[in-house]
């Protein structure tokens, strides 16, 4: 069982050509987020591998988690975002983020801020820090008519959820 401030390898047989799934526990830190190497966990187009070019993607779940739809002010359409919500878990990925591909990354991610995420069952390495990108609430609004969500945008999350989760995932 985890904990919170603690993360552990799933126990489920899913595998990826990144690697295999694991029964060991893992442990991720808390805390501020960092501004050099880690992990990111992917609970949208991040999932899709295709949108990035990270060199290690793995299947994750985020427990106290759950994803809402937003649009940002400087957008005409709407997105994925996550609040946290008790005893709510997400499915998703991390993925290894070099050092230097973090301003990119946040620059990519500008309407979310990024914040480390305590409780994450994985198959990285023990010891990970993983961080979540969520929706700036000053910056986003709920969707709206005005605001719709993309067909290719949710081709691009199913697309990355079919690869690493198979059907049962979409």
């Amino acid at each position: 069982m985890a904990h919170r401030g603690t993360s552990c390898a799933m126990t489920e047989g899913t595998e990826t050509a990144a690697g295999s799934a694991g029964g060991r526990k893992r442990r991720a830190t808390g805390g501020p987020a960092p501004r050099h190497a880690g992990w990111v966990f992917g609970y949208g187009s991040l999932v899709n591998a295709r949108t990035h070019g990270y060199p290690r993607v793995l299947p994750a779940r985020a427990r106290g988690w759950r994803r809402i739809w937003r649009h940002a002010r400087d957008r005409n359409v709407a997105f994925l975002s996550v609040h946290e919500a008790e005893g709510a878990e997400i499915a998703g990925v991390v993925a290894a983020v070099p050092a230097d591909e973090w301003p990119a990354l946040d620059q990519r991610e500008r309407a979310y801020e990024r914040t480390a995420l305590s409780e994450v069952l994985h198959q990285g390495p023990a010891g990970i820090e993983v961080q979540i990108y969520r929706a700036r609430p000053e910056l986003t609004r709920p969707p709206s008519p005005d605001h719709p969500i993309l067909m290719s945008y949710l081709e691009v999350v199913a697309e990355g959820f079919l690869a690493v989760w198979g059907e049962p995932g979409v």
